[in-house]
């Protein structure tokens, strides 16, 4: 019989049953239920024969619902021939195909017990009761029901699930940021070797201003007493020892470039830590319960921030300063090497 067919047997009351129970002859019909299903007879009895039907609403997946594997109910519909010998009862189901299926059963009265096959080859026992179809669609609605609310529970702890791990998602991220951070600022260059270079290059620019004023005196203690010749080859080296002075201030700025990649390496760290972190302290708020204990504080990441923004503050700082030392520094070498010059012109050079 097709789905179809047995949802519209399900909606009708029985017809032409002259009793709900069983006599000798005439109609019955039996209703039951399992834990995980309902069960309807009915049949016609003439003597020892019987004929009818047997449906049945049975659930799926019990026990181990989830969104992409929710309970469901199955409905199924056999006709059956039988035997009725004493209390014994037997019923041959027809399954299609040729295929028959018997089941047995004792009859007491208005009351039909059958044995039906269970999980992994057993058999239950499901006692039915004289009933009608209504008794049947009432059975199967609190069994749609049972689904539904198991199917609930069981989404409820999936979004339970998934909440919790991304709220444990959440609070990875914020440590990988913290580490990320930590790791740009002490790897920048830093008060470490930026500030060595820094250094070492005040000290040699210092040292070739030193040497142009130098050769500058010596050109000018020349005039009058040299041939233009030597004066303005002297004066050629003043010229040269001014390029080296330019030379030392664009070491610095590479400095300043080292300083400005570690600068915004640690920035778009600090960025995403801020971020992710706010989206934990939102967790804090909406779900404590599943913020992992390990999780980085406030405190930490304030700490953490604090500690980066300093070590950008101080690279920054410290290049800067040396810079604008270092230009003050090419414009006294260039005007010495603008003496230099001035004296090898009029001497004729």
């Amino acid at each position: 019989m097709s789905r179809r067919a047995l949802g519209y047997l399900l909606l009708l009351p029985l017809l032409g049953a002259a009793a709900c129970g069983t006599g000798s002859n005439g109609s019955g019909s039996f209703v039951g239920r399992a834990s995980n299903a309902a069960i309807f007879v009915q049949w016609t009895r003439n003597g020892n024969q019987v004929t009818g039907g047997l449906q049945e609403a049975i659930e799926q997946n019990t026990g181990e619902a989830d969104s992409s594997n929710p309970q469901s109910i199955s409905n199924s519909s056999s006709a059956f021939t039988g035997m009725v010998s004493g209390s014994s009862v037997t019923l041959s189901l027809n399954q299609g195909l040729g295929s028959v299926t018997n089941l047995t059963g004792t009859l007491n009265g208005s009351e039909l017990d059958l044995n039906l096959p269970g999980q992994n080859g057993s058999i239950t026992t499901v006692k039915l009761q004289a009933g009608t179809a209504s008794n049947y669609n009432s059975d199967v609605a609190n069994l749609q029901g049972q689904v539904g609310q198991a199917n609930g529970q069981a989404q409820q702890a999936q979004a339970s699930q998934q909440q919790a791990q991304q709220v444990q998602g959440d609070a990875q991220a914020v440590s990988a940021d913290l580490s990320n951070v930590q790791s740009a600022a002490s790897n920048a260059n830093g008060t470490g070797s930026v500030n060595s270079a820094v250094s070492s290059g005040r000290s040699q620019i210092r040292k070739d201003v030193a040497q142009t004023l130098t050769d500058e005196q010596k050109v000018l203690g020349e005039v009058g007493h040299t041939d233009s010749g030597t004066l303005c080859t002297d004066a050629g080296t003043v010229g040269s020892d001014f390029g080296t002075v330019q030379s030392d201030y664009a070491t610095i700025q590479s400095d300043q470039g080292a300083a400005g990649s570690d600068t915004s390496t640690i920035s778009d760290a600090v960025n995403k830590l801020k971020q992710d972190n706010a989206t934990l302290d939102a967790d804090r708020s909406s779900d404590p319960a599943d913020v992992p204990s390990n999780a980085p504080t406030d405190a930490q990441v304030s700490a953490a921030i604090k500690a980066a923004q300093a070590k950008t503050g101080s690279e920054n700082g410290s290049v800067g300063g040396a810079l604008s030392q270092a230009q003050s520094m090419v414009n006294i070498a260039q005007g010495y090497a603008n003496k230099a010059q001035a004296a090898c012109t009029a001497a004729g050079g």
